[in-house]
């Protein structure tokens, strides 16, 4: 019997932009408020809020899973 994949979804909203913004990951003893750092003003100084939750699957399930590349976002890394 093989137990099924679990990751964690680390749930942030920057309280200073006001940002919500996910994080996924399979070690988050990596990923507090410490560490974290918002993708849109660069606030590191743990002004967040931040929950956590299991989910089952893969990380790739739900990142991309199914949703197509976005080729309008300047600057976004496209892998052929």
């Amino acid at each position: 019997m093989t137990e099924e994949a679990k990751f964690i979804r680390i749930k942030t909203k920057c309280l200073d932009c006001g940002l919500h913004f996910i994080i996924c990951t399979w070690h988050s003893e990596k990923h507090n408020q410490d560490t974290i750092h918002c993708p849109e003003c660069g606030q590191h100084d743990g002004n967040y809020l931040v929950w956590s939750e299991e989910a089952e699957g893969m990380i790739s399930d739900d990142v991309p899973g199914d949703t197509e590349l976005d080729d309008g976002i300047p600057g976004m890394l496209h892998l052929k």
